[in-house]
Parts: structure tokens; sequence; C-alpha cells
């Protein structure tokens, strides 16, 4: 590099740090539960007093591979990478990173990509195959600063997607996880009209549905609000030197970086949790008594738990719950229409009070990808589908819209899809009692799940009055938060979204169902 290149970009950088430092953010202050720990993290604070510089996640400070097993054939180090506009960006432009695979037969077929950046915040991106060899990865970041970017090839050459499940003899596809040639790479964001600091409006159930025009991580990130190696960070659990379960889980004790989902053009209401010091409910503009009908597998089931908590404030006793659970997925769980359509029956019997409003959330996927794909769920596939000789993709689209036409019966002011979740992740996932005989093979994979949720919104479009959710991009984005037990089981910690991940999530919904009930 020329002495006068060099200059130019410590100038640059120079100013960057000067105009992020200069745009201030806001601070949060972890909430304490009456019992002296903290509660979960729903909500965030607006306050403008920490700089935003301050909450910036280091290159590294995330982890990367964490000691699954892994083959050693990869394409990884076949591709180079070129990024036409540079490695200095405005914020709110796209990121565009051109990927081309040479020297390796296999490069003309397509391979699965996980797309991660990190510095003011936690970003996503998806990749776009070109042809012959050729990608394209796009992220778009909003906060100025400075980003790691990551990309990683997760599946070289894989089987397309409809010659699953593999013949019981058939060698598993295992994940590879390797970072591809040319990364880590720095991602210098600026500053543009700063019009994103300011205070935003409450959003719309518009600007939180998926929409075919732009993707959810085009329009939201995981914004850091908290870092515990940072003096602004306060600590409401005494002197902060104990180390407790609860805070491993909400990331205090553990990676130490707390965020938020944030949207670029609104903002989420507080949803108030038991033990928090909430000034404004939004659950009482509900006037009338309504019923929330959650339909899902594990997955669902956490967010049936946590709704519970909101429901368990004095001022929503009025309100009722129910969960009908799919465990195994829709076609292992009934054979299916008739019991479904009776258990939800006799729930809507149950809660005959609450005729004013329904509200029904309703998912599966995790499950019918395990189970109708998996090599390992021959046998069991055999006691329940009709024909097991087809497709799993096939055998989903079927499932899912049986489900959709028993949805579509219910009586319900707002019926919603949330999608499938992305399970499965290796990349980025730590604290996990890997078993180091064995890699993880397809189809767990959240390149698996990207497919089955083309499916689902494919087949909802023919029903425009059940609008869509996203669980995928939202989860997508954060392998390091994920539910993890006392013992780090491996299998809550690739199946479950962690407690940040999953509170977002039911944000998003419930703000959808308020704005559809109440206006």
């Amino acid at each position: 590099m020329t002495r006068p290149q060099f200059t130019i970009r410590a100038f640059i950088l120079a100013v960057v740090v000067l105009l992020v430092l200069y745009c201030n953010s806001g601070v949060y202050r972890p909430l304490r539960a009456p019992n002296g720990t903290r509660s979960q993290p729903v909500a965030f604070p607006n306050s403008q007093t920490t700089p935003l510089g301050s909450y910036a996640i280091a290159a590294g400070e995330l982890p990367g591979y964490t000691g699954w097993g892994r083959p050693e054939f990869t394409l990884a180090g076949y591709f180079t990478a070129a990024t036409p506009k540079g490695d200095t960006i405005s914020a709110g432009d796209p990121y565009i990173i051109e990927l081309q695979c040479r020297g390796h037969a296999d490069c003309q077929t397509p391979s699965y990509f996980y797309v991660r950046a990190y510095g003011p915040a936690i970003l996503t991106g998806r990749i776009e195959a070109r042809g012959k060899g050729g990608y394209r990865a796009l992220l778009y970041p909003v906060d100025p600063g400075v980003y790691t970017v990551e990309i990683v090839i997760t599946i070289s050459n894989p089987p397309p997607f409809d010659v699953f499940p593999l013949a019981s003899k058939a060698a598993p596809i295992l994940y590879e996880g390797y970072l591809l040639q040319d990364f880590p790479t720095t991602l210098t964001v600026l500053p543009n009209k700063m019009d994103h600091f300011t205070k935003l409006p409450v959003c719309n159930a518009a600007d939180l549905l998926n929409d075919r025009s732009i993707y959810p991580h085009e329009r939201a990130r995981w914004k850091v609000v908290d870092q515990i190696r940072s003096k602004h960070h306060q600590s409401n659990t005494g002197d902060g030197t104990q180390v407790t379960f609860p805070a491993y889980q909400q990331s205090y004790n553990s990676l130490g970086v707390v965020a938020d989902y944030q949207f670029h053009n609104c903002r989420l209401l507080v949803i108030p949790y038991r033990g928090e010091n909430v000034t404004f409910n939004p659950f009482l503009c509900l006037q009338e008594p309504t019923h929330f009908i959650l339909i899902g597998d594990s997955t669902m089931r956490i967010q049936h738990q946590i709704f519970q908590q909101y429901l368990s404030l004095p001022e929503m006793k009025h309100h009722s719950l129910t969960f009908i659970e799919l465990y195994g997925g829709i076609l292992r769980c009934n054979t299916y229409g008739p019991i479904l359509e009776q258990e939800l029956k006799v729930e809507l019997e149950r809660n005959s009070k609450s005729q004013a409003h329904r509200a029904v959330l309703f998912n599966t996927g995790l499950h019918d990808i395990h189970r109708l794909c998996g090599t390992e769920w021959e046998k069991d596939r055999r006691t329940y589908l009709t024909d097991p000789q087809l497709p799993c993709v096939e055998q989903y689209r079927r499932g899912l819209a049986d489900l959709i036409h028993v949805v579509g019966t219910l009586p319900a002011a707002v019926k919603l899809f949330q999608t499938t979740t992305a399970g499965w992740p290796k990349y980025g996932n730590f604290g996990i009692n890997w078993d180091p005989r064995y890699g993880q093979g397809l189809p767990l994979d959240a390149s698996f799940v990207e497919y089955f949720n083309t499916i689902a919104t494919t087949l909802l479009e023919s029903h425009p009055y059940i609008g869509v959710v996203d669980g995928y991009w939202i989860s997508l984005a954060r392998p390091d938060n994920r539910e993890i037990g006392p013992r780090a089981a491996i299998g809550p910690k690739l199946s479950h979204p962690g407690i940040e991940v999953v509170h977002a999530m039911v944000r998003i919904w419930s703000m959808v169902v308020l704005r559809n009930l109440c206006g």
C-alpha cells in the first residue's frame, strides 16, 4: 500500500470513528425482577446518554467454529470474493459481495452458505446464485461503524431437495461450516442522514407482516444495546461478581453482548412482563375478552410459555390462551385434519366467553423437516404416511395445505402463519455438549428451513386472509442466542432460539394482533 493510500484510509477511518461517537444511541439497563434476578429482555428503554461507539462487537467476539465434527472436503478454498462498491459504504446502502468458485468440477453445482456481519449490530444476509459457480451476497447495514463480515460454506454440492429422504444406506451429507477464502473481512459503514437515530413511529401491522417485495432482514436488525465489557454497562445484580444460570442464558455471564431487534422505519411497543416497571400496557386496548390460539411445535410451545407470563398480569386475566402442539410435524401428529378440528372445537367451546375476539398463530416446519426428510425416521414414517415414497417436500406441501384449510375455517379475526425458525445452526453456536465422534448431516440445516418456508409462503399466497410473520431471518442472524439448559444438551441448542430471539418473535406477532383488533 502506498503512503497516499494509507493516509486516505486512515483519514476515512478517523472520520468514521468521530462521527459514530457523535451519534448517540439508547442505553439499556437490564431490568430486575422482585427476587433480584434479571427479568427477560423484552424491552429496551430509549435513552440518549451513551455513545453508540461504546457498543460494538469486535472481530472474534462472537463464536465461529465451536467444535462439532466436520468433514475435510469443502469447496471453501476455491472461492474468491470481490466488492464492486468497495469496503466502505454509507448507512442504508446495500453491501454487495461477488463470489466466484473456480478450479473444481463441483463449482458448477449449487452450494449452501451462511452470511453474518457484526459490529454495532448483528446482521444476516442472503446469497443469490448467478450460475457457473458465481454467487452474490447482500447485506443491509444501517448503523454506522466497523463490521466483521463472514461468509461460510455450509454444504458443498448438495443434492436437490426433492431427492430427500435419502436411501437408508446412503452416505450422510455432512455440514462443513468453513469460512470462504478471503473471509472474514471488514466493512466500514459511514453515517448517512442520521434519520434512523430520530424517534421512530410505532409499527403498523403492515410494517411487521412479511412482504414479497422486501426480505425481512432488509428492514430490521439486531442492534447492540448493552455490552458487559463496556464502561457504560451497569449491573443490577449486586456487584456483578457472581455467576448465575439465568444471567448466562441472557448473555450477561456468557457472551456479554445484549441486542434488541429493531426495525429500520418503526419501533415495536414495549410488552409488559411480570416484575417489570412498564408504564404503558398496550394490551389494555383490548376491551373485549380475547382468545389467543397457538398451534405448532416446540418453538411455538416456548412462545406460549412466554405469552402466558404476559397474561398473568392482573389486567390481562379476562383473556384466554390455548396451545395445540404438533409434535412430530403436521402429518405425524394426526394423519391429521379431523383430530385437529375436533381439538380446536373443544377449545373454542371451552373459551366461549371469548367470542368477541380470536387470534390464531400457527406454524409447522422443524419437526416436519426432521421427520419427513431424515433417513433415521424411515421406519417411523411408514406408520403414518399413506405414500412414504413421495419426496419429503411434497409430503410437507400436502400436510401444510391441510393445516391451512383447518385454520381457514376457524372463526377468528386474526390469522397468522409464522415462518419456521432457522434450526440447527452450527457455525456461531456455542456452549453445546458436542459429540466429537459425529458430524451432522442434511436435512438438519437452515437451508432446508428456507426452502420449506418458500413452500409455505407460496401456498399462503392463495389465502390472503392469513398474514405471515417472520421467524426465519430474525433467528438466522443469531446462532449465538439459542436455548440452553443446565447440561448444555445439544437438542435444545440446535432446535430452539434463545431468550432474546423468542421474545422478539412474540413482540412482533402480538403487535400485529393488537393493530388488527385495536387499530
